[in-house]
């Protein structure tokens, strides 16, 4: 009786398995040109999910993974462990090789390219006393970027990661003055087509040589591939996202000054900026909370809502005293211990105190929807209209104020418009003339070339007085000041008194004490 129970147990148990094979035949069968497959076939299809869809499918990798058995995780653990070790003993032939069975493993994983191209072009390279080994190993870090985008062509992530290290670690590392020469001139990467006919990327002119340019060119592929739905902003913030071409190009003009060429080449490119700095400023963008701005348009959406919140307050004018009545019944339900710390003198205040009157101050305050629904009722319905209008227009204010912060719109803004000007050409001419007299040790030509150049940006700074605002121009004023005080000092001459820039030092002294009482100091 048992075995023949057994028996049944294992018929049933075979019959249950193969209708489940049913089911689950129907949902995956492979699509056809006749047939769109079953329901996994058709997902694919529907979310772009395929191999294909993703980038170029690399035979050599396919074929790993077949023999691998589904081990193909242990193998990546076990190869990342032997590239780790490589590392720490600099065997970088055996480094070498574990990346590519790496990548041969993982073709379609960003993270794999990214985290392998950040420690070849950052780390290793550093590794090397020589800058052209260490040239070779920053370019060698941007070719696994760019073949990882041949893989992963929907992915925005390796494209700006690739405009980034061709931009900063080519235009602003330690060794910038010795790299951005070595890619203008490095004919491997200008002359070839590592893209092996992917049509986004193919199109890059070979006149392009200057780092910040072919940055700046990788950067609006990625934001062509944003703006065309290829793919999402995922964790990218599209403000900062958009941003990064324009500064390209500010690097750009600004390098082309640090090189010694001015005049209208440098004028060219600034104007260039500026552009791309305006066409960046009307460009619709999405917010997180699911708004959509434009930087450019916030001295009109300011207008606007200051034009809204005068006729909310004409409007509740025609109450005179309803604000005092509502704070004053407001003030009725606070405690007493909450009204008398209102009413003790901030400085008087001790933690606790200072804690509720806070906490009761905010109870007192009134939005502009608590003032209208208290009004009469022949103004509540349009006092109520407008309290919405205002709170809706304040409220995009706000996001689009945050937004430019993040960016520093106003700043790069007025920047561009700076650098155009005669005199920030001049002024930027004469301290780079000083700065070449100063390396002859001519320091009387020096000294002459640098009070023209504190003269122009004298200029500059009571025109546009808002540079002074921004902590980074006035370090790099700054710089120039000290250079011009080192100056005076080896031709015993004494400060000039009133110093031309004596409102530069002034805002220096200030971001000091800012900068101390930060630390705590």
């Amino acid at each position: 009786m048992t075995m023949q129970r057994t028996f049944v147990r294992k018929i049933s148990y075979f019959l249950a398995i193969g209708v489940l094979l049913l089911p689950l035949f129907w949902m995956s069968m492979p699509s056809t040109n006749r047939s769109q497959g079953g329901t996994l076939a058709q997902v694919r299809n529907q979310h772009k999910l395929h191999q294909a869809d993703l980038g170029e499918i690399d035979p050599t990798s396919a074929t790993m993974k077949l023999v691998m058995f589904g081990l193909n995780g242990f193998a990546v653990s076990r190869l990342w462990n032997t590239a780790i070790d490589a590392k720490e003993r600099e065997d970088w032939t055996t480094f070498g090789a574990s990346l590519e069975q790496i990548k041969n493993l993982q073709p379609h994983s960003v993270k794999v390219w990214q985290f392998q191209a950040h420690n070849v072009s950052f780390n290793i390279s550093c590794e090397f006393d020589d800058y052209r080994d260490r040239y070779h190993y920053v370019m060698k870090g941007i070719d696994m970027l760019t073949q990882g985008i041949r893989y992963n062509e929907r992915s925005p992530y390796l494209v700006r990661d690739e405009a980034r290290f061709i931009g900063f670690k080519i235009g602003k590392s330690d060794e910038a003055d010795l790299f951005r020469p070595m890619f203008r001139n490095d004919d491997d990467y200008h002359q070839r087509d590592p893209m092996k006919g992917v049509p986004r990327y193919a199109g890059r002119p070979e006149t392009l040589r200057d780092n910040w340019q072919v940055s700046k060119w990788w950067y609006e592929r990625a934001d062509e591939l944003l703006d065309s739905g290829a793919a999402g902003y995922d964790r990218l913030t599209p403000a900062v996202v958009h941003s990064d071409a324009p500064h390209s190009q500010i690097q750009y003009a600004k390098s082309l000054e640090e090189d010694g060429q001015f005049g209208d080449k440098a004028l060219e490119q600034w104007n260039l900026a500026a552009q791309d700095w305006q066409k960046f400023g009307t460009r619709l963008l999405r917010t997180s909370v699911g708004l959509h701005i434009r930087l450019a348009a916030f001295d009109r959406l300011r207008d606007e809502t200051n034009q809204l919140r005068k006729d909310f307050d004409q409007l509740v004018a025609t109450e005179p005293g309803l604000k005092e009545k509502l704070i004053a019944k407001r003030r009725e339900a606070l405690s007493e211990v909450e009204r008398g710390a209102l009413d003790t003198k901030e400085k008087d205040r001790n933690r606790q105190q200072q804690a509720l009157a806070e906490e009761a101050a905010a109870r007192l305050r009134l939005s502009s929807r608590d003032i209208a629904l208290a009004m009469n009722e022949q103004h509540r319905d349009a006092a109520s209209k407008l309290a919405d209008q205002l709170a809706a227009a304040e409220a995009r204010l706000s996001i689009l104020d945050s937004n430019r912060g993040v960016v520093n719109y106003e700043y790069w803004r007025v920047r561009c418009e700076v650098e155009r000007r005669p005199e920030t050409l001049q002024a930027r001419e004469e301290i780079h003339l000083g700065d070449e007299a100063l390396a002859k040790s001519n320091l009387q030509a020096a000294l002459e070339h640098y009070n023209r150049g504190l003269a122009e940006w004298r200029k500059v700074i009571d025109k546009y007085p808002r540079l002074l605002a921004e902590k980074a121009m006035v370090v790099e004023l700054m710089q120039i000041v000290e250079k011009y005080q080192r100056i005076l000092k080896q031709n015993d001459s004494p400060m000039p008194q009133p110093f031309v820039l004596e409102a530069v030092l002034n805002a220096s002294q200030e971001y000091a004490r800012q900068d101390k009482e930060m630390a705590g100091g």
